[in-house]
């Protein structure tokens, strides 16, 4: 603010507000006279309302001074929401709110999803007909109506019915060159300790990221909140965990096996068996 700018807001505030409190003194005591002169009260009246615009009027440059103050520190909240790199996370409270999500994500996604099934039980056992299943059912039709869109997915066989679910899965989508899927072993993950765990992540195009609740890392019948988030920086953190990990089945050893490699469906029932074997069913 220019100095004369702060000399005019100076008088046009502090000056007017004297005024006009010895003038509603004086205008007081003249009306409760035993004979009030009104011609006076009048005069004074006058001045008074003269005193109160001009008070108005420095009123409005201090409101135009704050409202440039208020206008400065907006752009400085800006410029550090800037610096969050746009980050949107989101709390998933209910089944149908993470699955909505994820199946929207899904149906978005321009090259990549990176997925993980950890659940004991395939997810047809899970006996409802709501959007966790219409999500499962769809994959097939997704990864044929998608073929620029690779879809991997890392998943456990802990059960039998997980393990023919699998097969089927494999199968079904035998001769779609887009579709990679791995096998992890988890000896039991509703009774393994939390801590180390494997995380349960969904990722779309190394930019949305959908996190299980990490108490359990699979989708409990009682379902307890996720949360999504999309940012490309945060994500590809989780981008170079998944992909550390498939690398880590790709080599074959105890820790799990490549079933699906695109067109490569080689050998898939043999390591179906060995996992058959190596359960005791």
């Amino acid at each position: 603010m220019t100095g004369w700018k702060k000399f005019l807001k100076a008088l046009a505030t502090t000056v007017p507000l004297f005024l006009l409190l010895i003038n509603a003194i004086i205008v007081a005591v003249m009306l409760f006279l035993p004979t009030p002169d009104y011609d006076m009260v009048l005069r004074f009246g006058i001045g008074l309302v003269v005193e109160l615009v001009w008070f108005l009027i420095g009123k409005t440059f201090d409101d135009d001074d704050t409202h440039s103050k208020f206008q400065s520190e907006l752009e400085d909240v800006n410029k550090n929401m800037r610096h969050f790199n746009n980050a949107s996370v989101e709390v998933l409270p209910t089944y149908d709110d993470f699955y909505t999500r994820l199946t929207k994500s899904r149906l978005a996604a321009r090259e990549k999803v990176q997925l993980t099934q950890l659940d004991p039980w395939p997810p047809s056992t899970y006996g409802d007909e709501g959007t966790r299943k219409s999500y499962f059912d769809g994959d097939i039709a997704y990864c044929k109506a998608h073929p620029n869109v690779n879809f991997y997915r890392i998943l456990s066989i802990e059960t039998k019915e997980k393990l023919e679910w699998a097969k089927s899965l494999i199968e079904a989508m035998k001769d779609l060159p887009n579709v990679f899927l791995a096998y992890v072993k988890i000896d039991s993950i509703e009774k393994s300790a939390p801590f180390p765990k494997l995380l349960s992540l969904q990722i779309i195009d190394k930019k949305e990221l959908f996190v299980l609740n990490p108490q359990y890392s699979y989708m409990p019948r009682s379902y307890k909140s996720c949360y999504y988030l999309k940012n490309e920086e945060v994500a590809q953190i989780y981008v170079d965990y998944y992909e550390r990990i498939w690398d880590v089945l790709c080599q074959n050893g105890e820790h799990g096996c490549i079933l699906k490699d695109g067109k490569d469906t080689e050998g898939y029932e043999a390591k179906l068996n060995a996992i058959k074997a190596e359960r005791g069913w």
